[in-house]
Order: structure tokens, then C-alpha cells, then sequence
């Protein structure tokens, strides 16, 4: 298995710059490790990753508007509960300025887990000569299985149990690829 499914124009346009506005400011610092199993250290939003992931396990992410807002849209075209009893249980923040790469990684440890990740690519366009695809890895991350251009207001469905990356944005970008992982759980109750 690979990735599920792919949606471009996710949100509508004025979410989607909402967002833009959001992550344009300065919340990002040089560090994006979030627990022992991700051997990322780059640009990330620790804190404010923090503050969400905060109000997310207190029932309280309204209180964040955008990310609330963002994360409704998308799971009103995604329908995780209905199509794959799954809930949001954390989100996190990834930004890869030009030259920075991303080493391959898991959501979830568990192999064949039903726990599934959406990334969404926020930035505000993207050209195909810039890099910064997502790759989706076979479990023994010898073989590409997957991947996508991480094109402006495009979700990525796909098992959080899979390697994956974002490879680096090349020097001639003008532009930080910035996405969200939204990680979600299996719930055998919905």
C-alpha cells in the first residue's frame, strides 16, 4: 500500500490564505524533532506546534481558528471518521527552506497499523523545477512506492505505519515548501 488518495484545491481560497497568513509569520525556529522516532532537526514550529497539539488533546482546538478551520475543510472532503474510523490526534508543522532535506521517517511504528496521516501543503505556489516531493517508501525503504509534488492546497492520504520524506527544495526556489501532518488514529468505536 501507498498513498490513498490525493485532493488538490482541499480548502477554499480563503482558508487557504488564512493559513498562509498564519505561517508567515514568525513561528518558525531551527528545530522540528517531536520525539525520539523522527530524526528531523530543521525548521520547524515547535512551539506553536506545542500550543496546538495542546489544545487538540484538551478538546479545545476551536480555540485555534485557522488550524480548526483548516482541519474541518479538509476533513469535510476527506471524511476520515466515515471512510477510514480514524480521529485527529496530533498535528505537526514542516517547513523546508531551499537546500534543507528531510530524512526518512514514520508516523507510526506499528507496521500495518490503520492510523493514517494527511499531509497539506500550504505555501503559496510551487513549480515542479523546485523540488520538495513527498516520497512514500516501501517498509523496508528500498523502493519508492509513491510521491507527489507538494503543489499549493493539496492533501496527501496515505498509512502513517509507511516511510516517507520531503526531499529538498533546490537552490532556485524562491519559496519555503511549509505543510501540515495532520496524524490521525484508527478508532474501532466510529
Amino acid at each position: 500500500m501507498s498513498i490513498i488518495k490525493i485532493i488538490d484545491n482541499v480548502v477554499s481560497l480563503e482558508i487557504f490564505k488564512l493559513a498562509q497568513e498564519e505561517f508567515s509569520k514568525g513561528i518558525w525556529g531551527f528545530n522540528n524533532a517531536n520525539n525520539s522516532i523522527d530524526p528531523n532537526v530543521s525548521f520547524g514550529a515547535k512551539e506553536y506546534c506545542d500550543k496546538v497539539n495542546k489544545l487538540l488533546s484538551e478538546k479545545r482546538l476551536n480555540e485555534s481558528n485557522i488550524i480548526y478551520n483548516l482541519w474541518t475543510s479538509i476533513n469535510s472532503k476527506i471524511e476520515i471518521e466515515k471512510n477510514y474510523k480514524n480521529i485527529l490526534k496530533r498535528i505537526n508543522f514542516n517547513c523546508g527552506p531551499p537546500l534543507y532535506d528531510q530524512g526518512i521517517h514514520q508516523d507510526d511504528e506499528v507496521t500495518f497499523s490503520k492510523n493514517i496521516t494527511i499531509v497539506y501543503f500550504v505555501h503559496p505556489q510551487w513549480d515542479f523545477l523546485w523540488g520538495g516531493e513527498l516520497l512514500i517508501f516501501d517498509k523496508s525503504k528500498e523502493n519508492v512506492t509513491g510521491g507527489t509534488f507538494p503543489i499549493p492546497n493539496r492533501a496527501v492520504v496515505f498509512p502513517s505505519y509507511l516511510p516517507h520524506r520531503a526531499v529538498a527544495v533546490t537552490r532556485i526556489s524562491p519559496s519555503m515548501r511549509i505543510s501540515i501532518a495532520f496524524q490521525c488514529q484508527f478508532d474501532h468505536q466510529l
